[in-house]
């Protein structure tokens, strides 16, 4: 028998078939975590659906918001057993913003019933889901800016937003997406992409996150290039609780980023 889209979407929100995972997000200067991603994961018995496609339905039936509400809900209440000045990051739909069901200050109201506050909350704005417009996009960013919010453009390289729109959006934190990352130790290409992008953000003040690093190699190659942050199956994997990182991984980081400062200051290097 043929499930009803339609009918699965109303049952998850109806129902609240959804938990929060939350995955570390690691200084690649030290080794230590910054904050998590909280993501949303589907618990509905039987459901074939991921939360990507639950989202393009959502969209479609005109029920971003009522899905968005749901997973940030979730989130919030799950990070009230966060770590001590550990960050959460929320991802964010900016179509949201114009569904006629969307409530102005629905997240601050949670954190106070919750007593979180505005500065444990980072906005992931995403470029990877279809954007009615370019102001959708920088109106969702001002939005949450104006609130306290620190706000972060995530899946940078599968978008619109090009280098030079970087400076006119004014995030607090660029994510690098994964499709740039992989591989990047062997490719030319994606290597010079990320040094640019290292370079302009340090020059406009701007956090660089590189998500999805899967490989040592590709962790030592993002530490010579300076990036701030990384996140990835290499150094923790999503869980429901909010797990530290793999002891190997952060041992490495410690070894690389000595390693880096030795050759950028001139000193030999040595193995640990």
């Amino acid at each position: 028998m043929r499930v009803n889209p339609t009918k699965t979407l109303n049952k998850i929100l109806n129902n609240e078939h959804i938990r929060p995972v939350y995955q570390p997000i690691v200084s690649l200067q030290s080794g230590a975590i910054y904050g998590y991603e909280a993501l949303s994961r589907i618990t509905l018995p039987n459901c074939h659906l991921n939360i990507e496609k639950l989202f393009e339905m959502a969209t479609e039936t005109r029920k971003l918001w009522e899905l968005e509400k749901l997973c940030r809900t979730q989130a919030l209440k799950g990070a009230r057993a966060k770590p001590v000045q550990r960050k959460i990051f929320l991802n964010l739909d900016p179509n949201t913003i114009y569904d006629p069901q969307f409530i102005s200050g629905f997240t601050q109201k949670n954190l106070l019933d919750l007593e979180l506050n505005s500065d444990d909350i980072i906005f992931e704005i995403t470029e990877k889901r279809s954007v009615s417009s370019l102001s959708a996009f920088t109106e969702a960013i001002s939005h949450y800016q104006s609130q306290g919010f620190k706000v972060a453009i995530d899946d940078f390289g599968t978008g619109y937003s090009g280098l030079a729109r970087i400076c006119s959006f004014s995030p607090d934190f660029l994510k690098i997406d994964m499709s740039i990352v992989r591989g990047v130790h062997q490719d030319s290409k994606k290597r010079s992409i990320t040094l640019g992008i290292v370079k302009l953000c340090k020059e406009v003040g701007v956090q660089i996150v590189a998500e999805g690093i899967e490989t040592e190699e590709e962790l030592a190659t993002l530490i010579e290039l300076n990036v701030d942050y990384g996140q990835g199956y290499f150094l923790a994997r999503p869980n429901e609780n909010f797990q530290t990182l793999r002891a190997e991984a952060e041992v490495m980081i410690r070894q690389l980023c000595l390693r880096s400062h030795k050759l950028s200051s001139g000193f030999p290097a040595f193995e640990l």
